[in-house]
């Protein structure tokens, strides 16, 4: 159905679609593909290519903390990107299941939300990721300050550097929001250290877990404090992701949400 939006109609009716292109109206046919024109390879790489892109919305979901709205015009299509390559990796081609194991997803870690203002252009310390049964610890290393650490604009007080994980149930195709933990990094003209600090995520057996931090920077207002970070300026990555061992329990995982109906059962 067409809508008329401004002086422009926008949609579609019937056989032809309506939309604006640089202030002039645009009407276009259809594409009309047939089924029967599709071989058999391209509906095989067509369903991968919407698996693909349904697990990177529940991660993008999951890491709403990390994700917001500040990220770049190219993030969904590289992330979507970056799953279709490892779902494609793991992809048994005979019988079109795919066959997941604990670093099925490792090429994910240093995926950057916003190129323009990529982490590891900000951030110049290491943190790292080990898990012992069903703990998952974050390490950040002693901060030196300023040099470790860009700061945007001069009136910026502190950083508080984000940390999320969340868990994502690959049979069933659900996602759980993780809680934020946070480091508080202050500002100093004067070089001063940051201690190491360390983080812990309880994880559940045979989940897909993904890691990401982000650095949100703070200044003081007449209102109060108030973030600085924009569209242009939001460092966010991801840090870690991997499968842990185990076995999904589907009762527990049953009250997350869905982003995919169907999972990888079948």
């Amino acid at each position: 159905m067409g809508i008329i939006k401004g002086k422009f109609i926008k949609g579609k009716a019937g056989s032809v679609v309506y939309r604006e292109y640089r202030d002039k109206q645009i009407v276009q046919g259809m594409p009309n593909v047939h089924e029967n024109h599709r071989t058999e390879g391209t509906k095989k790489a067509a369903k991968t290519f919407g698996k693909a892109s349904k697990l990177a919305g529940g991660i993008r979901w999951g890491l709403g903390y990390i994700c917001g709205k500040f990220y770049d015009g190219t993030m969904i299509y590289r992330l979507n990107t970056e799953v279709l390559r490892c779902l494609s990796a793991v992809k048994d081609n005979e019988t079109q299941q795919f066959n997941f194991s604990t670093e099925s997803f490792r090429s994910l870690a240093g995926f950057e939300f916003n190129v323009g203002s990529m982490v590891k252009n900000n951030f110049y310390v290491q943190p790292s990721v080990t898990i012992v049964g069903t703990i998952l610890r974050v390490t950040i290393p002693e901060i030196k300050i300023p040099a470790e650490i860009k700061w945007p604009i001069d009136r910026t007080k502190s950083c508080k550097l984000m940390i999320v994980t969340t868990m994502i149930d690959l049979d069933n195709g659900r996602a759980d929001f993780g809680d934020p933990q946070v480091m508080d990094i202050p500002y100093s003209y004067e070089p001063s250290i940051v201690p190491q600090q360390t983080f812990e995520f309880e994880i559940k057996p045979g989940c897909f877990c993904v890691t990401a931090i982000n650095l949100l920077y703070i200044e003081d207002t007449f209102i109060g404090e108030s973030t600085v970070n924009t569209k242009s300026f939001n460092p966010a990555a991801i840090l870690h992701a991997h499968i842990a061992d185990g076995s999904i329990d589907p009762t527990f995982t049953k009250s997350w949400y869905t982003y995919d109906q169907d999972g990888y059962k079948s």
